[in-house]
């Protein structure tokens, strides 16, 4: 079978999954992620998120109330464009398409989740490659990112034990909080690949990361594209990448329901094997 060397393959996954990584792993076997990429200050490896794209999102979510990160969901929501979003959206599209004429295209950005069914009904072409983490890594990645190393600077007992104890309730807190924007990603990444099965390609992050070959292999296969063979050499540092699922301070309902996620986005990556 001949592959074609043209398409547009978006890079599907919720803030800490490893889309980063995996977003370098196929820039470099021929993916083309972003005009101009967003410049990262916390990962030297880079982010791989086109900068427009990323803006619209950014807007997008301000406009409905959100933060910039799309992190503070409370509840499943349906995110539609309105006509002038949607006008906007096929001109970053229509731009790409010219600028890539011929080229394997697409992009990565976390907040592309909540959107990608709204990008899907304007470009009924559009591939996904659907990555997701087990829950405790990204509470943990998200955690570290966001609290951890912050230190109470005063020698006064008291005030040290009084810190200790706010550190711990506002542990409990933001875990809890992140665990249901795990959920609440997830849940959006699972229906939207149950509904556009043959349009998805679903890993769990260490699967393709330790399986980069057979990945990539299969994405050329599924969607005929002519990806190259990538590798881990250069692009890849374990600390920026914890396995860590430590401290688990969650509520236990939550976490059911996360067990419950973390199953049916697993039989999903079964099918390929």
């Amino acid at each position: 079978m001949k592959y074609s060397s043209s398409g547009i393959l978006v890079v599907l996954g919720m803030h800490r999954s490893g889309t980063s990584l995996i977003s370098n792993l196929i820039a470099n076997a021929g993916l083309n992620l972003g005009k101009e990429l967003l410049v990262a200050q916390d990962n030297p490896y880079g982010h791989f998120e086109d900068k427009e794209i990323l803006q619209f999102h950014k807007d997008l979510l301000l406009s409905r109330g959100h933060s910039l990160s799309g992190l503070d969901l409370t509840v499943y929501e349906p995110f539609d464009f309105d006509e002038f979003e949607e006008k906007k959206a096929l001109e970053l599209l229509n731009d790409r398409k010219s600028y890539y004429h011929g080229k394997v295209w697409g992009w990565k950005d976390p907040r592309t989740v909540l959107f990608i069914n709204e990008w899907k009904r304007l470009e009924p072409s559009l591939k996904s490659l659907i990555i997701f983490r087990h829950y405790s890594e990204v509470v943990n990645s998200l955690y570290k990112r966001d609290y951890v190393g912050t230190v109470y600077p005063t020698k006064n007992i008291l005030k040290r034990v009084l810190w200790f104890l706010k550190f711990n309730v506002m542990a409990y807190w933001l875990k809890n909080k992140y665990l249901k924007q795990w959920i609440l990603y997830n849940e959006y990444i699972l229906k939207y690949a149950q509904k556009n099965k043959e349009s998805c390609l679903v890993f769990e992050s260490k699967q393709f990361i330790g399986q980069t070959k057979h990945a990539i292999n299969l994405l050329n296969e599924r969607f005929e594209l002519s990806l190259m063979s990538s590798n881990l050499e250069g692009v890849y540092d374990d600390k920026y990448f914890s396995r860590d699922k430590s401290g688990r301070i969650y509520s236990e309902k939550l976490i059911n329901e996360a067990e419950v996620l973390l199953e049916s986005l697993r039989q999903l990556t079964r099918e390929y094997k």
